[in-house]
């Protein structure tokens, strides 16, 4: 156990997870960003939300996804990335887990918008998503924030 938590809490570890974290929430919101009503769509398939909220989330949470993700990059306030992406993912995951034991066949919205990629609701994308929980999971608890970007760059120009 105590090998696993020094791999996972390991500077370069840590480091890997924010860049491939960070690239993969830029990408997936850019689409949704670009075409906020497929989203919205994609959204209100889940029948979860009252549809008065529906249209602010599509909005609200890829503008969430690219600022964390680009922190997540950058290493700018990565625990607090980190925190609001592992919430985002307890609640894709919830969402997808019910969508699935409904028996709901539907894209589940988090890269349908990229084409040529396609993602179904089930045990694969909530396996997925649990994978990302646990490294996001990771970063938030197990980071340092010795040596980040933000650092370096507010080392160079004081």
């Amino acid at each position: 156990m105590k090998m696993l938590v020094k791999f996972f809490s390991h500077p370069a570890t840590l480091g890997v997870f924010k860049v491939l974290l960070g690239a993969l929430f830029v990408i997936s919101s850019i689409s949704k960003i670009q075409n906020p009503s497929k989203f919205m769509d994609s959204i209100e398939a889940y029948k979860l939300l009252p549809v008065i909220f529906v249209h602010p989330m599509a909005i609200i949470i890829p503008w969430l996804q690219i600022v964390c993700g680009l922190f997540f990059i950058f290493d700018i306030y990565a625990q607090s990335s980190a925190f609001i992406l592992s919430s985002l993912l307890v609640v894709y995951t919830a969402a997808i887990a019910q969508a699935f034991a409904r028996g709901m066949s539907m894209d589940c919205g988090c890269f349908d918008l990229i084409e040529g990629l396609e993602d179904k609701v089930g045990w694969k994308s909530i396996a997925r998503d649990l994978i990302f929980l646990g490294m996001t999971g990771a970063v938030f608890l197990l980071d340092k924030n010795t040596v980040n970007v933000y650092g370096l760059v507010k080392k160079i120009f004081k």
